[in-house]
C-alpha cells in the first residue's frame, strides 16, 4: 500500500514554472498565500511550502490558521479531494487540544514523538502497523492516501513516547467523531445508517468572555442527503453524549445520541440535530436569571448574557454550518436543573426563536432560595399573551412531595407550581396518555412525574424520549 501520495510541484504557486506566468509576485511569502489559494488542496500545498522554507513560528501559525479556517468553512478535516483523503497533524498545544478525559488525549510533547501513523479498522487498530505520516519541519505531519485504503468506522493517530511506546489519540482537527470503548474516535465521513458527532472547536462567547466549543450530533444519512433538520439546543453539553467527554459529570451522561437513535429506529421521532453547549466554571452564574443566595453568599444573575450568547453566537453559527430548519417551529431548547431554568428563561425572552421549551428537574425556585427576587414562574405569571406565543412546553421531575410542598425532592414542588401556572394561562392541552405513540398533534404542555427518580444524568436519560417525542413527532 502506498503510504502517501507525492505532491505536485510547489514552485508553480509562487514563480514561473514550465513557461507559465507567475500568478503572484515572486517576493510573496508562501505563508501569506494560503488564504488566497484557489482551493483547499492548493492551500494545503502552500502551507507545506511555508513550513519547508523554515519560516518563523508566527508565520507558520498564521498560515495554519488560514488553512484551518478554509477547510472548516467547507467540509472540515480530514480533507477529501476526489477519491483521496489527507490527514494533517501539528504537534503544538494550540492545535492539539484535549479531546476526551483520557491521559493520551491531552497534549504533552513527551507523548508526541514521531513517527506518527494512522490506524483504524483497516489494520485492526494495530499500533505497530499503521500508515506512516510524512514529517515536515516544525512538527507538521501529513498523509494522503486513497479513500479506499482507510475504509471502516473511524481512525486514530499513533505517536510515540520517549520510551518508543505507541500512544493512540484522536485527530484533534477532525470535525466528525464518535466514542467507542477507547474514547473519542475520529471519523472521515458520516454514514447512511449511523449518526455522528461534529465539533465546532471554539465560539468566542463575547457576551460571557468564556469561549467554549459545541458538540453537534447529526442524524443518520446527514451527509448523503440535502434535507434540512429541526434543532434541539441543550445545555450542559459536556454531559450529553459520553463519559469520555471533557469535563463530563461523574453522575453519568444523558447518552442523548443513543436515545435519539433508538427513537428514530422505532419510528417515534423524526430526524433532528442536537446541539450540546458545554457549561463553564461559571455555570451557576450563566444559568440563572437573577442573583440569589446559596450558602456562602450572593451568586448568579448572568442569564441574560448567556441567552444573548445563544441567540447572537450559537444559533447563527449552527444555522450557518449545518442544514437546519431555523424557524421557531423547528427550534427547541432544553436542559436539566439550572439548565431547565435557563431554557425557560430563554423561551420567555425569545418566543420568536424557541417554539419548544423543555426542562427536567428544573430549578424554578431560583430567585427565592435566599432572597426575595422574581422566579421564572413569576415572570411567566406576568405574561398576558402566553397562548398567542404558540410555544410548546415540557417539564418533569423525579422525587416527590415530602410530605408537602414546597419541600419536595428533585424540584418536584416548583415544577408542579409551574405546570399549574401555565394551565391557568391557557397552556392546558396535555396528553391523556403520556406513553401514547404518537402523541396527539395539538399538545402545548407535557408534565411528567417519575416518582422517586434522582437528580442526575442517568435519571434524565431514562426520561429523554418523552420530550423528544413531543418536539419531534414523526412526519
Amino acid at each position: 500500500m502506498t503510504p502517501y501520495r507525492a505532491l505536485g510541484p510547489l514552485c508553480c504557486l509562487f514563480v514561473s514554472c514550465g513557461g507559465t506566468e507567475a500568478i503572484t509576485p515572486p517576493t510573496a511569502s508562501p505563508c501569506e498565500l494560503v488564504a488566497a489559494a484557489p482551493d483547499t488542496r492548493a492551500a494545503f500545498e502552500t502551507l507545506l511550502a511555508c513550513t519547508r522554507l523554515e519560516s518563523g513560528e508566527a508565520q507558520r501559525d498564521m498560515a495554519m490558521q488560514a488553512l484551518v479556517q478554509r477547510v472548516q468553512a467547507e467540509r472540515g478535516f480530514p480533507m477529501l479531494h476526489g477519491d483521496e483523503v489527507t490527514f494533517l497533524y501539528v504537534a503544538a498545544p494550540q492545535w492539539d487540544v484535549q479531546d476526551d478525559r483520557r491521559t493520551g488525549e491531552s497534549f504533552d510533547p513527551t507523548l508526541r514523538h514521531g513517527p506518527i501513523t494512522v490506524v483504524g479498522p483497516f489494520n485492526d487498530w494495530d499500533l505497530d502497523t499503521g500508515l506512516m505520516m510524512t514529517e515536515e519541519p516544525q512538527g507538521l505531519f501529513h498523509l494522503t492516501v486513497p479513500l479506499s485504503a482507510v475504509q471502516g468506522r473511524g481512525y486514530r493517530f499513533v505517536a510515540r513516547n520517549r520510551a518508543g511506546n505507541g500512544i493512540r489519540f484522536s485527530d484533534p482537527l477532525s470535525r466528525r467523531f464518535d466514542y467507542d470503548s477507547d474514547g473519542r474516535r475520529s471519523l472521515i465521513k458520516g454514514e447512511q445508517a449511523l449518526g455522528h458527532l461534529e465539533w465546532v472547536s471554539t465560539l468566542p462567547a463575547a457576551a460571557l468572555q468564556r469561549p467554549r466549543p459545541l458538540y453537534v450530533w447529526v442524524p443518520p444519512g446527514y451527509e448523503q442527503s440535502a434535507e434540512r433538520y429541526p434543532v434541539l439546543y441543550m445545555h450542559d453539553g459536556n454531559n450529553l453524549f459520553d463519559r469520555d467527554q471533557v469535563q463530563s459529570s461523574p453522575g453519568g451522561t444523558w447518552d442523548a445520541h443513543t436515545v435519539m437513535s433508538q427513537q428514530l429506529e422505532r419510528g417515534h421521532v423524526r430526524p433532528a440535530i442536537i446541539v450540546g453547549i458545554p457549561n463553564s466554571e461559571a455555570r451557576l452564574d450563566e444559568y440563572t436569571h437573577v442573583v440569589d443566595e446559596r450558602g456562602s453568599g450572593p451568586i448568579g444573575g448572568d442569564g441574560d448574557a448567556y441567552v444573548d450568547f445563544l441567540v447572537d453566537e450559537v444559533k447563527p453559527a449552527v444555522d450557518a454550518r449545518f442544514r437546519t430548519l431555523p424557524d421557531k417551529v423547528h427550534t427547541g431548547i432544553m436542559g436539566s436543573s439550572l439548565g431547565g431554568l435557563i431554557s425557560y428563561y430563554a423561551g420567555y425572552r425569545h418566543p420568536e426563536l424557541f417554539g419548544f421549551v423543555g426542562g427536567m428537574s428544573s430549578t424554578f425556585v431560583w430567585g427565592r432560595i435566599g432572597r426575595d427576587g422574581p422566579t421564572v414562574i413569576d415572570l411567566y405569571a406576568e405574561l398576558s399573551d402566553l397562548p398567542d406565543r404558540e410555544q410548546v412546553f415540557y417539564m418533569d421531575s423525579g422525587g416527590g412531595p415530602s410530605p408537602a410542598c414546597p419541600n419536595g425532592e428533585d424540584n418536584y414542588c416548583e415544577t408542579v407550581q409551574m405546570r399549574d401556572l401555565l394551565i391557568t394561562k391557557g397552556i392546558d392541552r396535555q396528553p391523556a396518555d403520556p406513553d401514547a405513540t404518537p402523541l396527539p398533534a395539538d399538545l402545548n404542555l407535557f408534565w411528567y412525574w417519575s416518582e422517586g427518580a434522582q437528580h442526575n444524568e442517568s435519571s434524565w436519560r431514562l426520561r429523554l424520549h418523552r420530550p423528544l417525542r413531543l418536539f419531534l413527532p414523526p412526519q
